[in-house]
């Protein structure tokens, strides 16, 4: 049984089908419990036809979800001894999980830990909750990278971790091609959301009209951004779904942020990059590190990236240098790797 109270719609679409799928061949049912539209598109995606979903109301505030998740997880935990959160908060799922432990108490307890770190090494009553809901339970919890495993065992050293390598999503990503996003005549680096706030107040200083084989890509509005050079593109608007995966299978680099939060989770956009087999420049830390520069550049602090970008321009480095560069970085990402803790 799996059960998601935080993301709808298309958010971790492909991370929770990538999971989902591994269960096509198994004999009974598969319990997925989520937001309605988030369901049926992990049910679309996954095409397993032995998933039963259960909705709750995608509306409704994080408390009221996760209370009608957990009234529809006790209606359905005589199906299934096995319980899977493919995402949590830190705060009202352990507190349901320590609330409800006396029906649920025989049941085996699986937490996925994405963006969760953060939050935990900050607040003390949080871990408390925490610890104190997977020791009921006797559970455990999977990390996604070899940082996050350092971390989270130092934090709960009594509590059983598992390291398994975010799954990529070869053969799930679906999408329609949109035209015209990229300018093929030159490089293209795509900035998007957070990563292009962080930069907001480096790129500035970096000179870019300079470059003038590269087209800097970014989808913040252009009355915000204080970059005014031709070589600066601004999409008119955040990108969708169909926008946002034609852009990594046509950009020639993702340019990451020097963030520190890269430490202590997963980056969904690295897997995506992987995924398209998109070239990346990251700083060098966290999830990028367990890569290399594989598959494009790794840079200490912001000051690099000026020697980056002048390497890039002048040997005119393009997307299709790296394509046979992925290959490794796939098979460490393969979604079959987590069939072992699943038992399958």
């Amino acid at each position: 049984m799996f059960l998601d109270p935080i993301n709808k719609g298309h958010s971790h679409v492909y991370f929770n089908a990538s999971i989902l799928s591994l269960f096509k061949a198994v004999p009974g049912k598969t319990i997925l419990i989520g937001d309605r539209g988030h369901v049926r598109n992990v049910s679309t995606l996954a095409k397993a036809g032995n998933i039963a979903p259960f909705f709750i109301n995608e509306k409704s505030a994080l408390k009221r979800k996760v209370y009608a998740l957990f009234s529809t997880l006790l209606k359905s935990a005589f199906r299934s001894k096995d319980i899977c959160f493919l995402s949590f908060d830190n705060t009202i799922v352990p507190l349901f999980l320590i609330t409800f432990c006396p029906l649920l108490f025989r049941s085996r307890l699986t937490l996925i830990i994405h963006n969760n770190l953060d939050t935990l090494l900050k607040h003390p009553l949080k871990r408390r909750l925490h610890r104190m809901a997977l020791s009921l339970y006797n559970g455990r919890s999977i990390v996604l990278t070899k940082k996050m495993y350092e971390i989270y065992s130092g934090l709960f050293p009594k509590i059983r971790c598992e390291f398994l390598p975010h799954p990529n999503y070869i053969g799930l990503i679906k999408y329609n091609r949109k035209s015209n996003l990229v300018n093929t005549q030159t490089i293209n680096i795509l900035l998007l959301g957070r990563q292009a706030k962080l930069l907001t107040s480096v790129l500035p200083k970096l000179n870019l009209g300079r470059y003038e084989n590269i087209t800097f890509i970014t989808s913040l509005s252009s009355e915000n951004y204080p970059l005014h050079v031709s070589n600066v593109r601004f999409l008119p608007e955040k990108p969708d779904f169909d926008e946002y995966y034609t852009l990594l299978g046509e950009a020639d680099f993702v340019l990451f942020a020097n963030d520190d939060a890269l430490e202590n989770r997963a980056s969904g956009i690295l897997i995506d990059c992987i995924s398209m087999n998109c070239p990346v420049i990251g700083p060098n830390k966290g999830h990028f590190v367990e890569f290399g520069p594989e598959f494009g550049f790794l840079y200490n602090s912001y000051s690099n990236l000026e020697g980056i970008f002048e390497n890039i321009n002048d040997r005119k480095i393009k997307r299709e240098m790296y394509i046979d560069k992925f290959s490794d970085a796939i098979s460490r990402t393969d979604p079959q790797k987590w069939q072992r803790i699943f038992g399958i």
